[in-house]
């Protein structure tokens, strides 16, 4: 008898060992364990696993996590499967979960830059409409001063205002036409000469303009003198002309506007 139980021990051994792992593998483990949670055998079981997503904001029940749905699942392959051809599994759906992470986060990366090319071409043309609203600075060019004209006025300021001027007295007529020399300034390079012209007459006459010549150069001049001369007036008025040649003789001459055209001339008496 006890010649049967000693041959027999091993094999007793391996049946009681077995039975023991079966018992372990049939429980559940850990907080579930505690929890006194059951399983429900998935008999038949095909497909693949993925992690759970957490459920969006205001959905009905309570969320449950990834790693939570994650856990579950393998508790639920290592109860239905062996723990080799288990892990073997959960593998696999590791691995391909792993896989479509990383497309969606190339997809998800590649959405993000379509959206900044989109914006930023969104906002060229705005960037282009508001700089071409600027307004350029307009710059007022700058002119140059332009130097009053002469009058008779300013002209006789310049020549009673010269200390140095020279006074003549020298005259000569035509018909009821004289003309009278009353004095010589000089302003810089130019020359001014006071004349005083006489109507004797009864009729008007009109001042076609003032002649200036050495021999028969003729010098250049400008005559701010009244062209009008009523009967028995005397008007005066002045003739600028350009400095001449040194021991120039001088002539000025007084032109009428009128068919008859008479013409006063005498020598300016000054030392040129």
């Amino acid at each position: 008898m006890r010649a049967s139980l000693r041959d027999n021990a091993p094999a007793f051994l391996l049946v009681l060992a077995s039975a023991i792992l079966v018992v372990a593998f049939s429980m559940p483990i850990g907080a579930e364990r505690l929890a006194r949670t059951q399983y429900q055998r998935m008999e038949g079981f095909v497909g693949s696993f993925e992690t759970a997503r957490e459920p969006a904001a205001g959905a009905a029940g309570v969320p449950t996590s990834g790693t939570e749905t994650w856990g579950l699942m393998a508790q639920a392959v290592r109860q239905k499967y062996s723990p080799i051809e288990a892990n073997a599994l959960l593998s696999r759906v590791e691995t391909l979960t792993k896989a479509k992470k990383a497309d969606e986060k190339e997809a998800f990366r590649l959405e993000r830059v379509k959206a900044r090319k989109l914006i930023a071409l969104k906002a060229a043309p705005v960037v282009a409409v508001s700089s071409a609203s600027v307004k350029p600075e307009v710059r007022v060019p700058v002119v140059a001063a332009t130097p009053a004209p002469e009058t008779s006025d300013s002209v006789g300021e310049i020549y009673e205002n010269d200390p140095a001027k020279y006074s003549l007295d020298a005259s000569a007529a035509q018909g009821t036409i004289a003309l009278r020399l009353k004095g010589l300034s000089r302003s810089g390079s130019r020359y001014v000469l006071k004349v005083a012209v006489t109507n004797r007459g009864g009729d008007d006459f009109f001042v076609r303009e003032f002649a200036l010549r050495d021999g028969q150069e003729i010098i250049g001049s400008k005559s701010l003198v009244r062209l009008f001369v009523e009967p028995g007036r005397t008007r005066e008025g002045f003739v600028v002309f350009e400095k001449p040649r040194t021991g120039a003789v001088v002539h000025v001459a007084l032109k009428e506007d009128k068919e008859k055209g008479r013409i006063v001339e005498l020598a300016v008496p000054y030392p040129f």
